[in-house]
């Protein structure tokens, strides 16, 4: 076992035999796992074997630990094994403030500024300073938090730091930082709007339910009430046309379809919606923009035939095709059927191109490694 450094599995054997504990030399096998760089090894035997008391050997394995740049190992490390660490009695060379310089040194920030506070080392580590260190390694969520921490909203722009984030995409970050950090001040709509502009619709979505700027629910629900309404009202208009024999008279404009009923009735969603549908329109993300128009009833701004067309231009034509038989309008599309199938067969066509050179280049690679094999 001490040939092959299997040092865990000979640990178990010395912790069960009273005459092994007593017969090996300790010191000099951890003192060679230090050596060897075995150092999780070497830190569980100092503790296994109580041997917290040999300080000189515990401040080689906290060298060993900073030469690795372990250095948030090598805090709890001293903190467990070093005699009176973070105290004036410290013997060691090895103190709260020395490590925590290392670890500013090594823009090591989040561990840094635990052991600032744990350590009350704010005035040698000013705290706004670490902070600013975090926001240039763009850990911005982690630097909210200590800016709550430690109370320096009058020190660092909160708004100039979300703005960071938003650049990042950094969506949900944003949001908490705003919400449970208090950086800064969170205007929903131009926040979506953000997120829009960055064409991340299944986020734009979601923020708009989280943040109240469309319940969705509520809204389809009052939809579907006004196209019940609206279709009882006029069954009951024909029926009444009906009993008093108005012959061939239409009831013109009154007389709702069911694929308008949103827009004529009133029942809109908010402009910032309406925005979104378009950009997903622009952005070819018609699948969902067709969905959501049906859902919201809105086939009078953006007409299903339009948004299918649109399909088959971006080449989405399997959407297309569903979208066809669903809405039963596949005759008005007669015309484009030769050109879809035409469409597919290309699609299909590169596609296996595609497959073939993946396949080229894995057997090619698969040779080269084969000839370096033979060459070895």
């Amino acid at each position: 076992m001490l040939r092959r450094r299997q040092y865990q599995d000979l640990s178990k054997f010395i912790m069960r035999s009273e005459h092994l504990a007593k017969t090996m030399p300790l010191m000099e096998l951890v003192e060679q796992m230090i050596q060897s760089n075995n150092l999780r090894v070497a830190g569980q035997w100092l503790r296994d074997f109580q041997l917290q008391d040999k300080q000189d050997l515990v401040n080689r394995y906290i060298d060993g630990l900073v030469a690795d740049s372990q250095l948030t190992l090598a805090m709890t490390s001293s903190t467990e094994l070093v005699s009176h660490f973070g105290l004036g009695a410290c013997a060691s060379k090895w103190n709260p403030g020395n490590l925590v310089q290392l670890m500013v040194q090594q823009k090591q920030y989040t561990p840094a500024l635990k052991y600032v506070q744990e350590y009350s080392l704010q005035e040698r580590f000013p705290p706004v300073a670490l902070v600013k260190g975090l926001i240039a390694g763009k850990e911005y969520l982690v630097a909210c938090r200590h800016i709550k921490l430690y109370r320096l909203h009058d020190q660092i722009d909160g708004n100039e730091l979300v703005a960071k984030m938003v650049l990042a995409r950094q969506w949900s970050a944003v949001r908490k930082a705003c919400k449970e950090y208090d950086v800064a001040e969170l205007d929903a709509e131009v926040f979506v709007r953000e997120i829009l502009a960055a064409r991340d619709f299944a986020e734009a979505e979601k923020y708009l339910g989280e943040l109240g700027l469309f319940n969705e629910k509520t809204f389809v629900k009052a939809y579907r009430t006004k196209k019940k309404e609206a279709k009882a009202a006029r069954e009951a208009g024909e029926e009444k046309k009906d009993d008093e024999k108005l012959g061939d008279e239409k009831l013109g404009d009154e007389k709702l379809g069911d694929e308008k009923l949103g827009e004529e009735e009133n029942v809109k969603p908010p402009p910032i919606v309406m925005d979104m549908l378009e950009a997903m329109v622009a952005a070819n993300q018609l699948r969902r923009a067709l969905f959501l128009v049906l859902r919201y009833g809105l086939t009078g701004t953006f007409e299903p035939e339009s948004l299918v067309r649109a399909m088959i231009e971006a080449k989405q034509y399997h959407y297309a095709l569903k979208m066809m038989k669903d809405l039963k309008i596949e005759e008005r599309f007669e015309g484009d059927k030769e050109s879809i199938e035409q469409g597919q067969n290309e699609l299909a066509k590169d596609f296996r191109a595609l497959l073939a050179k993946r396949k080229a280049t894995s057997v090619d690679w698969a040779m080269m490694r084969a000839k370096e094999g033979s060459l070895m």
